[in-house]
C-alpha cells in the first residue's frame, strides 16, 4: 500500500512540474498561439471548401469557430456578416459586422455592409449615417456612393438621389451601378421609358454585356418602344441568340406581337447548350404548338417543360387543354387538378376543371370550381361558354325528399 501511495505522490510531482515548466516558458507561450492560429486557418479552409460547395450553413458554423481561435480574423468576420444577411439572420449579421468595425473602423466596406444591415433592420438613421461615413473615408473607393445611392432610391428620395448620382457618375466614369440601380427604380414603378434611357445609357458604355441588352429590351417592349428591340436584334452578335434565353423570350415576343409564330419556332431551334433547359422556353413552344393544333408536338414541349419546373402551372394547363381536344378528359381533369392546386386563382383552369368534372359524373366538385372562376371575374369569355355548354353547373341542385313533401 505504501509503495503505491509514493508512486502516486512522484506521478503527481511529476505532472506538477512539467505544468510548471509549460507555464514559465516563453516558448511554450508562442507554440500555443501558432496553435491558435493554425486551427483558425484549419476551420478557415474547410469553410471556404463548404461555401464552394454551396452549403452555406455548415461555412457559417466552421467560420464561428475560426474567429473564436483568431479573434482578429477580419476576413472571416466579413464573411460571416455577409452570409448571415444573406440567409435573413439580421441580428447575427449585426453582431459580426460591429464586431469587424471595431477591430477596422476606418474600413469603409465595414461602414457600407454596418448600413446595409440596419437598413435591412429599419434602423434608417443609422443606416444612413453609416453610408455617409464611409463616403467621406475613401474618395477613391465608388462603393460607398454607390450603396448611399441605392438607400437614398429605396426610401424614395429622387432629388438627393439624383446629386448622388451625378457625383458617381463624374467621379467614377467608368462604374455604371448607379444607372442600373436608377433603371430598376424606374422599372419597379412602371416608368418603362425612362427606366429605357437610363440602361441605354448604361449600354452605350457596355455594349457586349449581355444581361444589360436584355433590360434594355424588356423596358423597350413594355414602354411600347418596339423599334428599339429591333434595333437591338440588329445589333446583336449572331451568338447572343443562341446561348441567352432571355433574349429569345424578348425577341419572341416581338415575333409574336407582329403574329410570326413561325419565326418564334425558328428562334427556338436555334438555341444551344444549357439555354435550351429554360422551362419557359419549352411552355412558350407548347402554346404555340397548341394554337396550331399540333397536339403531339404541343404535349411533348408541355412534358417537357414540367420536365425542368413541375411548378408551372401553365404547362400543367397546356397539357389539360391537349387532353380535351383529344377528349380525354379524365386525363385532363387530372392535368387542371395540378394547375389549380399550383395558382387556385386562375379562373381559367378553375373552368375547364369545372367542365371536365363535369363529364366525368362529379356535378358538386365541379359547381365548387366553376362558381370560384365566375365569381373571380376574370376569363369571361370562356365562363360564359362554360355556362352554355353545362348550365347544370349554374341550375339549382333538387332538394332532398322534395318529391315526397310535394304529393
Amino acid at each position: 500500500m505504501k509503495i503505491g501511495i509514493d508512486r502516486g505522490a512522484l506521478l503527481a510531482a511529476t505532472l506538477l512540474a512539467a505544468c510548471q515548466t509549460v507555464s514559465e516558458s516563453p516558448a511554450t507561450e508562442v507554440d500555443a498561439g501558432e496553435w491558435m492560429t493554425a486551427k483558425a486557418g484549419i476551420y478557415r479552409e474547410l469553410a471556404l471548401r463548404s461555401l464552394r460547395s454551396g452549403d452555406h450553413d455548415r461555412t457559417r458554423q466552421l467560420l464561428a469557430e475560426a474567429v473564436q481561435f483568431e479573434a482578429g480574423d477580419v476576413h472571416s468576420l466579413e464573411l460571416l456578416a455577409r452570409l448571415s444577411l444573406a440567409s435573413g439572420s439580421l441580428m447575427e449579421a449585426k453582431s459580426y459586422a460591429r464586431w469587424w468595425l471595431e477591430l477596422e473602423p476606418d474600413s469603409a466596406p465595414a461602414l457600407c455592409l454596418n448600413g446595409i444591415i440596419d437598413e435591412s433592420l429599419g434602423n434608417l438613421v443609422e443606416a444612413e449615417e453609416f453610408f455617409r461615413r464611409a463616403t467621406a473615408l475613401d474618395a477613391a473607393d465608388p462603393r460607398p456612393l454607390i450603396d448611399l445611392h441605392t438607400f437614398l432610391l429605396n426610401r424614395g428620395r429622387e432629388v438627393e438621389a439624383t446629386a448622388v448620382r451625378t457625383d458617381a457618375r463624374r467621379r467614377f466614369p467608368d462604374r455604371c451601378e448607379v444607372l442600373l440601380d436608377y433603371g430598376a427604380y424606374l422599372e419597379s414603378r412602371g416608368r418603362w421609358r425612362e427606366a429605357l434611357m437610363v440602361f441605354q445609357e448604361a449600354r452605350a458604355e457596355r455594349p457586349d454585356d449581355l444581361d444589360l441588352a436584355v433590360r434594355v429590351g424588356t423596358a423597350a417592349l413594355l414602354g411600347g418602344r418596339e423599334e428599339v428591340l429591333v434595333d437591338l436584334e440588329r445589333e446583336l452578335p449572331p451568338h447572343a441568340r443562341l446561348q441567352d434565353p432571355s433574349l429569345v423570350l424578348l425577341l419572341a415576343a416581338l415575333r409574336l406581337r407582329g403574329g410570326d409564330d413561325q419565326g418564334v419556332l425558328e428562334e427556338l431551334d436555334f438555341l444551344e447548350g444549357t439555354a435550351r433547359d429554360d422551362p419557359i422556353l419549352w411552355l412558350l413552344r407548347g402554346e404555340i404548338l397548341a394554337g396550331r393544333r399540333d397536339l403531339a408536338g404541343a404535349e411533348a414541349a408541355f412534358r417537357e417543360a414540367l420536365d425542368r419546373d413541375d411548378s408551372l402551372a401553365r404547362a400543367h394547363g397546356g397539357l389539360a387543354r391537349v387532353h380535351l381536344e383529344r377528349g380525354q378528359h379524365d386525363a385532363a381533369g387530372r392535368a387542371l387538378e395540378h394547375a389549380v392546386e399550383l395558382e387556385p386563382r386562375n379562373a381559367v383552369h378553375r373552368a375547364l376543371l369545372a367542365a371536365c368534372l363535369v363529364q366525368v359524373g362529379d356535378l358538386d366538385k365541379a359547381r365548387e370550381h366553376f362558381e370560384v372562376a365566375r365569381s373571380s371575374g376574370a376569363a369571361p369569355d370562356l365562363v360564359r361558354d362554360v355556362e352554355r355548354r353545362f348550365p347544370e353547373l349554374v341550375s339549382s341542385p333538387p332538394q332532398a325528399g322534395g318529391r315526397e313533401h310535394g304529393g
